[in-house]
């Protein structure tokens, strides 16, 4: 979302939205003296720093969700950034009063809506009902803290007024109270809007929440691929609710329960909330079909295998089994996003569960383990062997999460916080964590073998961390590292953040192929005649047909459909 100053062409256009409110719950903003009525979010608020490198902004930024970064370029106020931050709290305005109080905090204003959220701006812009009443206006901002910063610059006769963390009311009961002296024709509270043109790559109407899905280049991934049913990727977790209309048209091939030992998977909750399980499979699988969200790789095939992922005396070989299963059911990619909670630094290991890695390495999967939350070490097994793709987080920031463990064994990272993915019972929810970065990678390499089947599951990871993105160089020093020969290495960024599209087009490998099968994505590479492809045909005649002919005497001429005009990787 970018602010900017609002000049008077576009005020006009604010009489058809709605937003605003106060702290202390008013539900209304004057539009033309007019109460209009608003919802504040009870846990979102638009915090705006004067310092986001500090241990407290950043401790606010990465360690809760963040739904949106609001650029400040007023060029009047303290603030350097602002962001539109969600808090789970029972207490509105205690949570208020705690942000005020660090010294990188110059405001916190509220946020409106429960679905479509709209950030408030700490401006509010005036118009005089008597131009020659300014001093009026201005011993008024006085007494209510606002600041004044002169006339809005080729409107006239309105004005600037601004407010902080020291003003008496937050912006939305000031421009109320402002309307209410008398002195003003008319109040903009100058409530921030998303005027971004609507250039969604899929139909899904939340699309623009997906912050993760432009971080790691997925629409321009999705030129190339969707994914195909033919690749199967397990989701070993608390169960993927296929209930849920994101997975509407998602081929589900196999679903167990490892507790019970039965069919189908079950929905194991988190303290009474059912989502962990739900959120990853949303990840890599919610559909491409004008609901809310858009999955990494919609077209895939799951594997549903679901574990309580509880602290029992049976866990790790019900895991080490849920391993086997995935593979013994054709599993090509399979998803952990669980692991020991740092309890690696007791060098414990499972026999069972390495035994398990091991066969599912020896028969060509890849496996995606994230690298757990416990940041200044990783989770086991990701830890385990080399072959394991390690995944971190990276905040909207694309800086590393605070939280996300990293290491001598970490891979790549990708979006872990504020992430916007499904909930059981046709839920959405944000989430953050190593847990949801995991599935974006996941999902990547379905992407990979979508398009070329016949990689191993060694080259999958080696392009995945050849390809990522060296995201903030100036903060993370990659370099050449003994043990990382996959290019530029860091410990806590590992290879980089990971770059879809980058990664199915080095899959590809050519620009142009041929489709020996229909659906098999022209790297299916089996014994063919010209008579059989329905991308490779042959004519006597240099013409547009598309009809197979028999070869003849003289000059032939063979075509071919191509599918990829990209440019070579």
């Amino acid at each position: 979302m970018k602010r900017t100053i609002i000049t008077f062409s576009i005020i006009v256009i604010c009489m058809f939205f709605l937003a605003g409110h106060a702290q202390t719950n008013s539900g209304f903003y004057y539009y033309h003296g007019n109460e209009m009525p608003i919802t504040i979010n009870p846990n979102c608020y638009t915090v705006y720093f004067n310092d986001t490198s500090t241990v407290f902004a950043q401790n606010i930024i990465n360690n809760n969700i963040v739904n949106a970064r609001i650029i400040t370029n007023d060029g009047v106020t303290n603030s350097q950034m602002a962001y539109q931050i969600q808090i789970e709290n029972n207490n509105y305005d205690s949570v208020v009063n705690a942000l005020k109080q660090d010294v990188s905090v110059v405001d916190v204003e509220p946020v409106i809506g429960t679905e479509y959220l709209n950030s408030v701006s700490n401006l509010i812009y005036v118009k005089m009902s008597n131009p020659n009443n300014v001093q009026s206006m201005i011993s008024l901002a006085g007494s209510l803290n606002l600041h004044y910063h002169g006339g809005v610059a080729a409107s006239g006769d309105w004005y600037l007024l601004s407010v902080d963390k020291n003003s008496l009311k937050n912006s939305i009961e000031s421009a109320n109270l402002l309307w209410e002296s008398g002195l003003f024709e008319d109040v903009d509270p100058g409530f921030i809007f998303n005027f971004t043109p609507n250039s969604f790559c899929v139909s899904d109407s939340l699309f623009n929440t997906q912050w993760n899905m432009a971080a790691i280049n997925a629409c321009d991934a999705w030129t190339l691929t969707t994914g195909s049913p033919n690749v199967k990727v397990a989701v070993i977790d608390k169960g993927v609710d296929v209930s849920h209309r994101e997975f509407s048209n998602t081929n589900t091939i196999f679903s167990y329960d490892l507790i019970t030992h039965s069919s189908p998977a079950r929905l194991y909750s988190d303290g009474g909330v059912f989502y962990h399980g739900a959120h990853v499979g949303g990840i890599i699988f919610a559909n491409h079909n004008a609901n809310k969200i858009a999955g990494v790789a919609p077209d895939a095939s799951l594997i549903n295998i679901s574990h309580s992922l509880w602290v029992d005396n049976t866990n790790a070989w019900q895991l080490g089994a849920g391993i086997d299963s995935a593979v013994h059911h054709g599993a090509r990619v399979i998803n952990n996003s669980w692991g020991d909670n740092g309890g690696t630094a007791n060098h414990l290991h499972s026999g069972y569960i390495e035994d398990a890695i091991d066969r599912a390495i020896g028969n060509n999967v890849v496996l995606v383990f994230a690298s757990g939350n416990h940041s200044v070490r990783m989770d086991y097994p990701a830890t385990y062997r080399d072959e394991i793709l390690s995944v971190g987080s990276v905040s909207n920031t694309l800086l590393k999460s605070i939280s996300s463990g990293y290491g001598e064994k970490l891979d790549v990272v990708a979006p872990g916080n504020g992430v916007y993915s499904t909930q059981n019972n046709n839920g959405y929810i944000y989430m953050g964590g190593t847990s949801m970065a995991a599935p974006h990678v996941s999902g990547i390499a379905a992407l990979m073998l979508s398009v070329n089947p016949n990689l191993t599951a060694k080259q999958v990871c080696d392009i995945i961390e050849k390809t990522a993105q060296k995201v903030h160089p100036e903060s993370y020093h990659y370099s050449d590292t003994v043990g990382h020969p996959n290019g530029l290495w860091n410990k806590k960024m590992g290879y980089g953040l990971v770059d879809a599209y980058n990664a199915v087009k080095a899959a590809l490998g050519y620009d142009l192929y041929i489709s020996d099968l229909q659906g098999d994505g022209g790297a299916n590479n089996q014994n063919l005649t010209v008579m059989d492809s329905p991308d490779l045909w042959l004519r006597r005649a240099n013409d547009n047909g598309t009809q197979h002919q028999i070869a003849g005497n003289g000059l032939n001429y063979i075509y071919v459909r191509v599918h990829n005009n990209g440019t070579a990787p």
